[in-house]
């Protein structure tokens, strides 16, 4: 199976429905400003989420065409205006983090590739990714 992950905003239960259906193979990845109890509570609560789906184009599909599913769409491409809240509630609980552990910010980064500019619809995906959940930017390609 392939290494790259798709990438999608989705409510929580649909990402509960889409594991319980698919089992371990293709399951559905995800991180959340909350807890899962919060999560479980209000299951319309919306995270970021990434599968692998190697050759299953159809289970792909299926999953994409569920209500509420935002795909974040390829690495190049602009982050749909629907998914920005999400993106950059993630880049803000993330920012102590990235200050303890980094230390300094890069002085002169251009905007768009500036951990500490909020995340707008300018972003490519690959951007807001590196902003948001940078560990997970390696799974774009």
């Amino acid at each position: 199976m392939s290494h790259r992950g798709t990438f999608y905003v989705v409510p929580w239960a649909t990402k509960v429905q889409h594991d319980t259906t698919v089992g371990n193979e293709f399951a559905c990845c995800h991180v959340s400003t909350v807890s899962g109890d919060a999560l479980a509570a209000d299951p319309t609560q919306l995270v970021l989420a990434h599968v692998h789906w190697g050759k299953n184009w159809e289970g792909r599909e299926r999953f994409e065409a569920l209500p509420g599913v935002i795909p974040l769409g390829e690495p190049s491409d602009l982050v749909p205006a629907a998914a920005v809240p999400v993106l950059e509630a993630l880049r803000q609980s993330l920012a102590s983090t990235r200050l303890e552990r980094v230390g300094i910010v890069a002085k002169g980064l251009p905007p768009l590739r500036d951990p500490t500019v909020p995340i707008d619809a300018t972003h490519s995906v690959q951007q807001a990714l590196r902003k948001a959940q940078p560990m997970f930017e390696d799974e774009l390609f």
